[in-house]
């Protein structure tokens, strides 16, 4: 049976990890009129839709990923995708 709660606790820990490693790192969140995501490491923000879903929450972390780490195509994101890597199929505990 589908539970409401469960999934909206599971979606306010995803979105609550987010914003926790963007505060931590300086980087600040915009939110996106669509459902793509943009990062800008140079003035560190990220342009993403509200976290949702897995697949929301991994998006999010990919942008997360161009502000904190080595920079990564468009290319990159597409394959990820391709590969399945997006289709996480539990959240588990983000800390």
């Amino acid at each position: 049976m589908f539970d409401r709660r469960e999934k909206t606790t599971k979606t306010t820990r995803m979105q609550a990890h987010i914003e926790r490693i963007a505060n931590d790192n300086g980087i600040k969140i915009i939110a996106s009129k669509s459902n793509r995501g943009w990062a800008c490491r140079e003035e560190k923000y990220i342009e993403i839709p509200a976290v949702k879903s897995p697949t929301t929450y991994a998006l999010a972390l990919h942008e997360l990923g161009h502000c904190l780490g080595r920079r990564q195509s468009e290319t990159r994101l597409l394959s990820e995708i391709g590969n399945g890597l997006l289709k996480m199929p539990s959240v588990g505990n983000p800390q």
